[in-house]
Order: C-alpha cells, then structure tokens, then sequence
C-alpha cells in the first residue's frame, strides 16, 4: 500500500541545610565545627530527598577512635536505603545505619584528620508526608565517644538544632480549576449542556519537576519511574450525571504517552463513585530529560444519557491525586490536594443577576462521528451544522446544493458560514458578530435542514469560537464551538459514526464482515491498512480552506500531529498519516494489524492525536 494510491470515496465527511552551632574545646580529640551547602528548595512529595550536605569540618588535629557514634536525627522517618556519607579526611572508615528518624555513624577503623577535612552526609530522604504545612524538618546531631576514651579523645559537639529542609510544602503541585486557583472547596459546575467541560491543571511548583524522568530518576536511584498517574477522584457523582471524557495534555510532549482509565462513568444509585486515572507512561515512551518543571491539562465532558434519572440537589466532591509507582517509605508518595466540591442549592435571592448565555442557535458536530452536539473541531476538520432545539430553519432554502468544484465554494444556494470574530451582547438587540478577524468556511453541501462544511484550516484555537449561518436572506444565526489542535474522528461505512470504519485492506479491497457488507472482507494479521478520517489539525505544507492534497499524491500534505492507532487494544505500528488526495479535510493513516491482535468480524479500533481519542470503530480481522 503506498501514500498515493487509491482514495476510498467519502460522503462529507505542565536544603539549606543550614548547620549552626559552636564548638567546645578539646585536648587531644577531633573538633568539628558544621559547615552549610547552599541554599535550595527541596522536592515536596510524600518521600522528600534532602539535598544538601550535612558537613563537620575539622577545627584541630587528632583521630577519632573506634567505636565513636555521630548520630542525626532527622525528626521524622528515613529511608534506610537512603543516603551518602563522604570522609573527607581520607583514611579509616565509618559505618552507616538507619533505625526510625536517626542515621547513625560509626567509627570502624581510626580516622585521623586535619584541621579543614570534613566528614559530610548527603541525600538522606525522609518522610516529609507526616509534616504540616510549614513545618520544618529538624536535624538534631550528637555524638558519642566510647567510656574508656572519653577523658583523652572526646569529639566535641555542641547539640546543633534548627538543621531545617528549606520550606516542606504540603503538597507536590498546584491544581487550577478552570483557570483559576484551586481552593479548598471551591465549586464547579458539572454541565452536560452547550457542551461546556471542566477544566483541571495540574502544575509543579515551587521548581519542582517530579515528571520528568531526570528527576525521577534521581529521586529512587533505579531508574524514570513507570507509570506515575494522576487521579481524579469523583466521590458522590449525582446520581444520572454520565462522565464521558477527558481531553488531555502536557506543556511537554516529551513526557510520554497519556493514557486514560476508568471512563465513561455513569452515577447509579448504587454506584456513585469513580476513580478517572491519567497515567503518564514515561519508562516505555517519555524523553523529558530537562528536570524543568511541566504541567497538565485535563478537560472533563459531562451529559446526561436520561434526563428522567437525573436527580436533583446532589452533591459531590472530586479530589486531585498524584500517586506515584513506588512508595519506598510505605506511605502515600505525593500529597492530595484540597477536596473540590460540585455546588450544593442556593437561594435564588443570594444569586447574583444571570450573565446572558452564550447563543446556541446551531448544533455542530463533525461530518465522521456525527456526536450530536459536541461542538469540538480542529483546523481543516469535515463538520455538520443543523438547527439547535427551537431553530425552525437552518438555511432558508428548499431544495439541495453541493459543492462540485475544487477548492471547495464559500457559498452554496445563497448560504454562508463564518468562523471567528468577537460577539457581543446588546440588552435590546441580543448578541451580534463583528465579524473583524473572522473567515468564512469552505461548504460542501447545503439543505433545508443541514450544512456541511470545512473548518478553516489556519483558524485559531479557543473554547468558545463564534460561529455564524448566514441564510439565503441575509438571517444569521449564531453559536460557539471549541476549536483545539486536533480532534480525530474517524468515518464509518455505514455513515452513522459507530461501528465498522471506513478502512481500506492491504489490497485495496474494503474492510469488513462479508456477511453484513456485500464485497468486503477482513484484513489479515500484520497486514497494512488505511483509515479514512478528518481531524488531524494543520498540516505540512499548510492548505488552503477548502483546498485539497494534490490528486496524484506530489507533493504528499503531511499531517503536524503524528497519531497513534490502537487496534484490538494494541497499539499499531503507524507508517503513515497523511491528507487524502483529492479529498478536502480527509485524512488517512496507514497502520498495521498487530500479529498477535485476537482476530474477530469486529475488533476495535481508534485513533488519538495530540491529547484526544477519535471515536471507537471496529475493522475485521483475520
């Protein structure tokens, strides 16, 4: 199967340890007097790694005996594994060990030092989980010189105290809720109407990067830790509120592969609590080496599947989790954040005057999945506007028009569609567009009760992008859509955005079962197949609106976001993803059938892209 071969027709488609003291006098012993490293916040997850160097330097000549203890006791848990003690004095040697808080270090074999040699330990990692916020980490150091020596060869030390972790935060990362700082108990709205989501980021503070493998790395000492996830705990989900998606991202792509379990949820009167999990899979995929910090993005869809199940005033919570892959010490290894809560009644007269709704005079949805409603594009996107509830006539014309020319027409039958601008809101008026920075829209195809269209490739991203239908006289109707980098749906033979994929086998012959689709038949395992979808965002070269990828396939339009495709729940080997020849918006990814996928007249297929999954198909596999 090459690039350019045959097309498949398509309908419109985120220590100091600061040592101080003072020194007692000493005959023939070794005095120390503590050295400081220099200041530096520390990581703040449930195992917090101290940094900085804990050191005793020589203030006179002598030799510690054997048996002689210098002890550190850090206040809270140690991890015995934990931990670099360096003698600097360059001869004997000393023995470490942990028991609960206390790092204790022998003397096995006499140390002679000089004035200025240093004895340090660095690294030592403690529970920081157990600590309140603010709360400082103590390191009190004493020592301790056997009986029989202890007149003639003392180690001097005063107790030092105040050796504190610079600034122990209660948690590893910040959470925003819809651009605004998470608070504790701060109320959002689950809305399953207009499509409007919920918008989490999860964003590393105070220069800490527990995502990247650099620094997990160093934190355990074995290697980038696998699957470290991120968990959304919804606790008490109205019963009839369905959570459908997540659309996820990371400030750095380098991270690895986001994956998603635990949806779609359905609250049930039995069964109100879910768990949604982002893994970020760093040890398979994640190249992030950098130690900068990064961030997360996760948006929630809800809807509501029966109204009539919907019940009312219910409330629930959702809590923010890191969780780490391993927990050296036993315990939690990242803190949780605060406890969101879903908005409980209030009284009408305490509320504050409405903001006027967003217009909502059209429903859009893309021209593969036909998700009704779902009023999320890309750039260069096939899409289907029909009338919103209530709308009567979408266009104002009678009969059908459809494009028969490329690139494709901006008006058909006397209709528009126009992307962009700025709407305002006129108290007598209602909302207008200004229409000032807005594009029109590629049509394919134009009815009483439907368009279909291209959304412009070049157009800008953002949640609520005005879109406008200009009837045949001259009427406009308005809404919004979401236009994000990509959002890949694939197409269907049977047109309904469900079932067997409009995919293409190794031989050109369509994919499927022979018993539902006359002339299909079933890819074979390793064999190279082609999905036909729309989607992918903006391309390499960049194409006009309405312009197709040259019909002989030179030069080939290259899609910017490269896809992964699963089949059978096993990722797929992509060679290709590349514009459909000839065919405005239609993209196509080449991809092979695992070898060990189970064959079957309907195994699943599906496509992410930047962040978000295509719908669910399936192909025939043999």
């Amino acid at each position: 199967m090459t690039r350019a071969s045959k097309s498949f027709y398509l309908l419109a488609l985120g220590v100091f340890l600061n040592v101080i003291g003072t020194t007692l006098a000493s005959a023939q012993g070794v005095v120390f007097l503590a050295s400081a490293s220099s200041p530096r916040q520390i990581r703040a997850e449930g195992v917090t790694e101290a940094v900085g160097t804990v050191a005793f330097s020589a203030r006179s000549s002598g030799t510690m005996v054997v048996d002689s203890l210098i002890t550190l006791d850090y206040g809270t848990l140690v991890n015995p594994a934990s931990g670099t003690v360096v003698n600097g004095c360059g001869n004997g040697a000393l023995s470490k060990s942990v028991s609960g808080n206390v790092v204790t270090l022998k003397v096995i074999a006499p140390i002679a030092c000089v004035v200025g040699q240093t004895i340090s330990v660095t690294g030592v990692r403690v529970n920081a989980n157990a600590l309140g916020a603010g709360a400082k980490v103590t390191v009190n150091v004493s020592a301790l010189v056997p009986a029989q020596f202890s007149a003639s060869n003392p180690i001097s030390f005063l107790q030092f105290t105040e050796l504190t972790l610079a600034t122990v935060q209660p948690k590893a990362a910040t959470v925003e809720l819809n651009g605004g700082l998470l608070l504790l108990a701060k109320p959002f709205l689950a809305s399953f109407f207009n499509g409007e989501r919920v918008k989490f980021t999860v964003r590393e503070n105070f220069n800490q990067a527990f995502l990247s493998r650099k620094d997990e790395q160093g934190l355990n000492n074995t290697g980038a830790v696998e699957d470290f996830k991120i968990r959304f705990a919804f606790r008490g989900v109205p019963v009839g509120l369905r959570i459908d998606s997540v659309d996820r991202s990371a400030s750095d792509p380098t991270l690895g592969v986001l994956t998603v379990s635990g949806l779609p949820f359905t609250s049930t009167a039995g069964l109100r609590d879910g768990n949604v999990d982002i893994t970020i899979d760093e040890d398979d995929s994640g190249t992030d080496t950098t130690g900068s910090p990064e961030s997360l993005v996760a948006e929630f869809s809800f809807s509501v599947p029966n109204l009539a199940v919907l019940a009312a005033d219910q409330s629930g919570t959702v809590q923010v989790e890191l969780i780490g892959a391993d927990a050296p010490l036993g315990v939690p290894r990242f803190a949780s954040s605060p406890l969101i809560k879903l908005p409980e009644p209030v009284p009408s007269s305490l509320l504050p005057p409405p903001a006027p709704i967003a217009p909502r005079q059209v429903n859009v949805t893309d021209a593969a999945s036909l998700a009704t409603g779902s009023a999320v594009v890309a750039p260069g996107i096939l899409a289907s506007a029909f009338p919103a509830f209530g709308v009567s006539a979408l266009t104002g014309v009678s009969q059908n028009f459809a494009a028969n020319s490329l690139p494709l027409p901006k008006m058909l039958g006397g209709v528009t569609i126009r992307l962009g601008g700025t709407l305002t809101f006129e108290s007598f008026i209602g909302w207008k567009l200004s229409p000032i920075g807005s594009v029109e829209a590629p049509l394919l195809f134009v009815g009483p009760g439907q368009v279909n269209f291209q959304v412009p490739p070049g157009i800008s991203l953002g949640d609520s992008v005005p879109l406008q239908v200009q009837k045949a006289d001259g009427s406009t109707l308005l809404s919004t859509v979401r236009v994000v980098v990509t959002s890949p749906r694939i197409f269907t033979a049977l047109r309904t955005g469900q079932g067997q994929g409009a995919v293409l086998n190794q031989d050109y012959s369509q994919n499927g079962n022979p018993q539902l689709i006359p002339g299909a038949k079933p890819a074979a395992r390793g064999s190279v197949i082609r999905i036909f979808a729309t989607g992918a965002g903006e391309t390499d070269p960049p194409l006009l609106p309405g312009e197709a990828a040259p019909a002989g396939g030179n030069p080939l339009v290259l899609t910017r976001v490269q896809p992964t495709v699963s089949i059978g729940g096993i990722p797929a080997t992509v060679l290709d993803s590349v514009m459909a020849p000839g065919y405005p918006g239609v993209w196509q990814v080449d991809a092979e059938v695992p070898p060990t996928v189970t064959p079957g007249p309907a195994v699943s297929l599906f496509i992410s892209a930047g962040g978000s999954d295509s719908n669910p198909v399936t192909i025939a596999v043999e």
